[in-house]
């Protein structure tokens, strides 16, 4: 399978979205009602391209006003979930150039699917928002506990000086009254 470069722009035409596709993509998405042209990989042939549809051939004779061709492009408007799934492949020649897997999804689907994706990248912002809140809890707490226990050594620091301080006074007030007994 040639490789090329995927378009990923959205075209106007006519007032319409249009969302090319390369097939050079394994599975395509689309949403019901959208208009999908799916383009062959870049190619470097003047032969006609020849597309299948789930195996059958599908020429400009059966082309309709949904399924139709635009130059080398496959054109769906607007795309049915219920009949555009399936295999799209190109062929130049007997060379098949490229292929794909077309998934056309309803549009309550394709919403449903997106808000569960949604959710779960909410999920994991709140995870890790909660995870970095028990974190910073965690940090504050040990700066408390730090700081208590720099509090008590101060305060233990404070009452050795004090109870070395009322010592002193006490033996002074020993030493005086002994002298003063010894003195009468």
């Amino acid at each position: 399978m040639a490789g090329g470069a995927v378009s990923r722009t959205l075209i106007r035409a006519g007032g319409f979205r249009v969302f090319p596709k390369s097939l050079n993509e394994l599975d395509i998405r689309a949403i019901d009602g959208n208009m999908l042209l799916l383009q062959c990989p870049d190619i470097e042939t003047n032969e006609t391209i020849i597309w299948t549809i789930n195996g059958e051939q599908f020429t400009r004779k059966q082309a309709t006003w949904r399924r139709y061709l635009v130059g080398n492009d496959l054109a769906l408007f607007p795309a049915d979930s219920t009949e555009d799934y399936g295999i799209f492949e190109c062929y130049a020649g007997e060379e098949i150039i490229g292929q794909g897997t077309l998934f056309v999804e309803t549009q309550i689907h394709a919403i449903g699917e997106g808000f569960v994706h949604y959710c779960l990248v909410g999920c994991g912002v709140l995870l890790t928002q909660i995870i970095g809140l028990i974190l910073y809890l965690l940090y504050l707490n040990y700066i408390a506990k730090a700081a208590e226990k720099d509090n008590e050594e101060v305060a233990n620091e404070q009452n050795d000086e004090e109870e070395e301080f009322i010592s002193e006074a006490e033996n002074d007030d020993d030493e005086q009254t002994e002298e003063f007994q010894q003195k009468q």
